[in-house]
């Protein structure tokens, strides 16, 4: 995805309100990091060519408020679509202790 930093971050945002959430980066399911690099990323994408893009999206991403931080896919960070939140939040107050993934939110909780 050969884009600016704008039009990378609305793409990717558009892909989060399509599927509902994203993880931060997977070889298998839609993620970020293979979204914006266009390929599946295995390991760390710190050493992707497109790292600098990817890091720019990831930060953008956290800082909108429709979108919520969490390990919910196998402990891996997934970000959240607003329309998402109630049933995160059930989860959230079903889950047995230790068992939840962890929430992040910068600018506000729900």
């Amino acid at each position: 995805m050969k884009t600016s930093g704008h039009t990378n971050f609305q793409i990717i945002f558009d892909s989060l309100k399509e599927f509902d959430l994203l993880l931060e980066s997977d070889a298998k399911l839609p993620s970020v990091a293979g979204l914006i690099s266009g390929e599946p990323v295995r390991g760390s994408w710190w050493g992707h060519a497109r790292a600098q893009q990817i890091f720019t999206v990831l930060q953008q991403l956290a800082d909108h408020n429709d979108v919520l931080i969490a390990k919910l896919v196998s402990g891996k960070v997934t970000f959240v679509h607003r329309k998402l939140w109630p049933e995160v939040s059930r989860l959230g107050r079903h889950a047995s202790p230790g068992k939840c993934g962890t929430f992040r939110r910068r600018q506000k909780c729900f």
